[in-house]
């Protein structure tokens, strides 16, 4: 077709430029194009069409002779042509006669190849399948896939429709080429060179369909697979709704598993945790999450919570008392079994009508249920012994009852368009606000809850209103008929800005009044009113809270407001402004709550017995970055704004201020007051003041240079220091030198009083590298520089070296001078040697008087402390082994005035080390062993352990027990294999220079099986 056409155009073209009588004075520039080979059979032809300008080529000179001519193109080729006729340049008369007879025989050429065309394309169509068709079948065969029908053959039949979709592609091109063909008949007459053009498209493109026809699935054959496919999509819809229903009534069933064995014997009950914590073994804390004490309190071989006492018995806090004579550990090896089975079917009982109720007055039923959630269980045994249900043993094997549980139930349906949500249950957990209702930790008691979604009611709905209804029994029926029931109702009237009403009730019933009196049996109602969200880019939180409480006849009441707003107006962030009031009596009783206000469990911002309020702001401007923080506090009744004689009073108020110039110089500085009266209930009463001043310089490098100056008065007296008057505040406050953002401190923990023994000894924090060791929550009257280098930063003079060095010069009462020089120091560097990570960690102190003549507890002193710590990655040998070892050193000195204080020096120390190694790919897969050895070494050292009463968290001092010396090491293994834990540990401990037993051993067994199916 491609050959007929250029014959054509070439013979017109010729027959023209023939016919000719008068040659162009010029001749227009030829181009010359790159891709016609010399030699090829139409070179001739092309370059007439080129010279007489009817071919020009393509932009890049090329003339892609194998390219399909398209439509558009021919229409330029033509149309030059005619243009030569229109204007003379080719008169249409002098055409001769074999120019005309070639043209009518490729006229007549074109005619036959497309009526041959035509025929072929028909018998396509009645054969060939459509793409529709195609899709059709591929959608019900994914519909068949997604209900599980038989797999093979649903893979069967998916690839032939993936074959007939591949050649579903060639039909759809045949069909586009018949249409076009269409066209090109109906302007064959019209233009016969373009028809060529149209019939050239449809030749290949036929001649490519006619290659794959064999390939193409005839319609008979489409139509029995389309039978086929009916077939299995009529058994599939068949076991799908088998599925179905059997999905509404089926449950997840959680099984798990828990066996342990345990043995230990020792002479002496003893902590591990001392040296490894976290093993198997670990007590850990004393379980009450209102207590801040450490993990180290409590001795570990008996299994139990026997805490530790800081006495020559005990090993000066390092053991306690066993479970047998002298303080001996005898458990004999037990097994303790526990099974468990969890029934749940959450979300699975979907779109269920509500059954027919009543008894003299049906309802109607039929309610239609979104879903019902249930959880029970089943287990085996109860939870504590109980004499009607023992266990029983036959044969050696204990048969344990089993026992059903019900915890709750949760409905969702709706009631015209709102959601409901309503909730039968144990314990059922709530939360109204932060002063009334706060009951989501533990729950309140047996009862339900309904909630009712009102987002969807007209016009209303756009508030967003809520309402929760609450009715139990408190604690579930235990015998003490008390009951509480409540509403509360929300709205959002504005962007996330929500309030809501609250009413709650919680009292004995009539049972209840005649056998109990007294408080936490009483009568209580409760009202209120709260406010929380965004506001115009403020955060607001407020609420009002007032309960009656009956007990005995006698009725009180009690109220809580607070009302607090945080946000920012331009360069002014306000961090908090708030105004409060409770009453001495608002507690969790009159709250109907879990935990009294700030306690544990507890939302409540603010204490009771109190009225204040409080402002914290901040500003930067440039480089100038100032705040004001101030708070008044009193009883109960009394005014916070008339502080200056009140008892109860406590105000604390400052301002700080910091000056940022070109990264290079910054200067920080502020005054801070803290009055506690002396009937404010506080430790450390007294009115203190104080002011300070530092100077930063940071060159670079990661080097900087510090100076700084800080006076304190206590009651308008200079003092040494605050006793930790300032710590007792909530507002103490400064700019950091990395910040512009306000920081509270801990009384003045941004100073560097002194070296603690509990930050670098061997046994505290030393080995973590973690913090550094001049951190102190008492205000002093010093001055003093520091030196300081940061390794993290990114043009650190040493990569990961951090240090300081500084003096300081403090004020001493006794001498009315800064007598007292103390000298400090740290560095931390840590380094990766091929597979192994070191740090190291060093500290020292210096600590001088000269006033120890008049004041006997003044001791100068010398410290120092450092550790070093290895571990390496993952080895990639045999077990995949990881090294780990540490060892830590810490040493003080005392030194007394020998008149003042004669025979009082001593010196504390202790060393910790430890080696271990962990297999982490051991003889098996997923298998893991660890090995550890540790041990301590520690004179004049003793452990202070928790202090309930004053909430004080357990920690190592030194303290002076004529030289006593602890020793005590460990072995540990511990291996793991999945859900399969065993460890084994053996240990000893000794204490020499004391009158105590010199030597302990003990050892410790345990093998734990958990598993949840």
């Amino acid at each position: 077709m491609k050959k007929s056409l250029l014959v054509l155009t070439a013979a017109l073209s010729f027959g023209m430029a023939s016919a000719q009588t008068d040659a162009p004075a010029t001749a227009t520039q030829v181009p010359t194009l790159t891709d016609v080979p010399a030699g090829h059979w139409a070179k001739d032809a092309i370059d007439k069409l080129v010279t007489r300008g009817i071919i020009l080529g393509y932009p890049d000179g090329t003339y892609r002779g194998t390219q399909n001519l398209t439509r558009y193109e021919a229409a330029v080729i033509i149309a030059r042509l005619l243009d030569q006729v229109r204007t003379g340049e080719v008169p249409a008369g002098n055409i001769d006669a074999d120019t005309l007879a070639a043209l009518q025989n490729a006229i007549q050429e074109l005619a036959a190849d497309l009526a041959a065309l035509g025929v072929r394309v028909s018998d396509l169509e009645e054969n060939a399948v459509s793409r529709d068709d195609f899709t059709r079948l591929e959608e019900r065969v994914e519909t068949i896939a997604a209900s599980q029908g038989d797999a093979e053959a649903l893979n069967a039949l998916q690839g032939q429709i993936d074959e007939l979709t591949a050649r579903a592609d060639d039909y759809d091109t045949l069909r586009a080429d018949v249409d076009d063909g269409a066209s090109s008949i109906a302007a064959l007459n019209d233009l016969t060179v373009l028809l060529n053009q149209d019939i050239l498209n449809l030749q290949d493109r036929v001649s490519a369909v006619e290659a794959a026809q064999a390939d193409l699935v005839q319609r008979a054959d489409f139509d029995a697979l389309s039978g086929r496919v009916g077939t299995v999509e009529t058994k599939v819809t068949s076991i799908d709704n088998r599925v179905t229903q059997l999905e509404k009534y089926a449950f997840s069933i959680k099984p798990s598993l828990s066996a342990t064995y345990y043995v230990a014997r020792s002479s002496r009950n003893m902590d591990f945790d001392r040296l490894l914590p976290g093993t198997v073994f670990s007590t850990g804390d004393d379980g009450n999450v209102d207590t801040a004490d450490t993990p180290r309190d409590y001795a570990d071989l008996t299994g139990g919570r026997t805490p530790v006492i800081n006495d020559a018995a005990n090993y000066y806090g390092f053991s306690g008392a066993g479970t047998d004579n002298n303080g001996a550990v005898h458990e004999e090896g037990e097994t303790t079994l526990s099974f468990g089975i969890a029934f749940s079917n959450s979300s699975k009982l979907s779109s269920a009508a509500s059954g027919v109720t009543g008894a003299y007055v049906p309802s109607a039923g039929g309610l239609n249920m979104n879903s019902v959630d249930i959880s029970f269980g089943i287990r085996a045994g109860l939870p504590t012994a109980d004499t009607r249900y023992p266990d029983v043993v036959q044969d050696s094997v204990t048969y344990r009852p089993l026992f059903f549980y019900f915890n709750n139930a949760t409905a969702n349906f709706t009631v015209g368009n709102a959601p409901v949500t309503v909730t039968f249950g144990k314990a059922l957990k709530f939360h109204f606000a932060d002063y009334i209702g706060d009951n989501d930790a533990t729950g309140r008691g047996d009862g339900f809850l309904v909630n009712v979604d009102g987002s969807t009611v007209p016009v209303i709905g756009a508030f967003k209103p809520t309402l929760l209804f609450v009715y139990g029994s408190r604690n579930g029926a235990d015998g003490d008929n008390q009951y509480y029931r409540g509403v509360r109702a929300t709205i959002t009237p504005v962007g996330t800005l929500k309030a809501g009403l609250n009413v709650l009730q919680e009292g004995l019933d009539s049972y209840g009044a005649g056998a109990y009196s007294g408080i936490g049996t009483s009568d209580v109602t409760a009202f209120g009113a709260d406010l929380h969200g965004a506001i115009a880019g403020f955060q607001v939180d407020s609420e009002y809270a007032m309960s009656r409480i009956t007990d005995g006849g006698v009725t009180s009441t009690e109220r809580a407001f607070y009302g607090k707003v945080a946000g920012s107006v331009g360069p002014v962030k306000i961090y908090n402004l708030n105004y409060r009031t409770i009453s001495a009596g608002y507690d969790k009783i009159a709250g109907i709550m879990e935990a009294d206000p700030t306690a544990t469990n507890s939302t409540a911002p603010y204490a009771a017995d109190q009225a204040g309020f409080g402002i914290k702001v901040g500003a930067t401007l440039g480089p100038v970055s100032v705040g004001v923080y101030n708070d008044n506090q009193t009883a109960y009744g009394i005014s916070p704004f008339a502080t200056a004689n009140e008892p109860t009073a406590i105000v604390e108020r400052g301002a700080s201020a910091k000056v940022s110039l070109f990264n290079l110089v910054t200067v920080r500085g502020g005054y801070h007051e803290f009055m506690a009266g002396s009937a404010s209930g506080l430790a450390v009463t007294g009115n203190g003041a104080r002011y300070n001043v530092r100077a930063d310089v940071t060159p670079g490098l990661g080097i900087g240079i510090g100076a700084y100056y800080r006076n304190l008065t206590i009651d308008g007296t200079k003092a040494q220091n605050d006793a930790g008057l300032f710590a007792q505040g909530k507002y103490n406050s400064y700019f950091p030198l990395t910040s512009n953002d306000f920081t509270d401190q801990s009384g003045c923990g941004d100073q560097h009083p002194g070296i603690k023994s509990t930050d670098v000894d061997g046994v505290g924090r030393a080995l973590t590298f973690t913090q550094n060791s001049f951190t102190d929550s008492t205000c002093y009257s010093e001055y003093g520089v520091e030196l300081t280098h940061n390794g993290k930063d990114a043009n650190a003079l040493v990569k990961d070296l951090s240090f300081r060095i500084g003096y300081a010069g403090r004020y001493r009462n006794a001498t009315n001078a800064y007598s007292n020089s103390f000298i400090y120091g740290d560095v931390l560097y840590g380094q990766k040697l091929g597979v192994v990570q070191v740090d190291v960690k060093g500290a020292f102190g210096v600590d001088r008087y000269a006033d120890q003549a008049t004041d006997n507890a003044a001791a100068n002193s010398t410290a120092f402390a450092v550790g070093v710590k290895a571990v390496s990655d993952p080895l990639d040998i045999i077990f995949k082994p990881t090294f780990e070892g540490q060892v830590g050193y810490y040493s003080r000195s005392y030194q007394y005035d020998a008149t003042a204080n004669p025979g009082a020096d001593y010196t504390a120390s202790g060393l910790k080390y430890l080696a271990g190694v962990k297999l982490n790919d051991f003889l098996m897969p997923n298998t893991k062993l660890a090995v550890y050895y540790a041990g301590y070494r520690g004179t004049n050292r003793a452990y202070r352990p928790f202090d309930g009463t004053t909430n004080t968290a357990g920690a190592f001092i030194d303290q002076n027990n004529g030289g006593a010396t602890i020793n005590q090491n460990l072995l540990y293994v511990e291996g793991n294999y999945y859900d399969l834990s065993v460890g084994y540990g053996v240990g000893n401990l000794s204490l020499t220079n004391v009158a105590a037993p010199s030597s302990e051993r003990g050892s410790v067994f345990k093998i734990n099986y958990k598993v949840s199916f």
